[in-house]
């Protein structure tokens, strides 16, 4: 068995126990979301999606607008695409 056989066994397996991660939801023009500041939460709503599903604007409930990058190396929508700071929570 060479090796790419062998992790792909190995991921075989893990889907089969269902211990898989879940997807990344797409991001939708209305969707609700969830502003994450430390231990601050704000409503918002997601105006703008760009970039193929990559940038998002979205407007809170306060009406300041945001944009949102999806970071590479996390999966989630960070403020401006930076590594600090606010980020977008889908289970709203």
């Amino acid at each position: 068995m060479d090796v790419w056989q062998y992790f792909a066994s190995k991921a075989w397996q893990t889907a089969a126990d269902g211990c898989m991660a879940r997807a990344r939801k797409i991001p939708y023009v209305g969707d609700e979301v969830i502003v994450a500041l430390l231990a601050a939460r704000t409503a918002g709503v997601v105006m703008r999606v760009e970039d193929g599903a990559r940038r998002l604007l979205v407007k809170t409930e306060d009406g300041q607008a945001m944009s949102f990058a999806l970071s590479r190396a996390t999966g989630t929508f960070l403020l401006d695409g930076q590594q600090s700071g606010a980020r977008l929570l889908f289970d709203a």
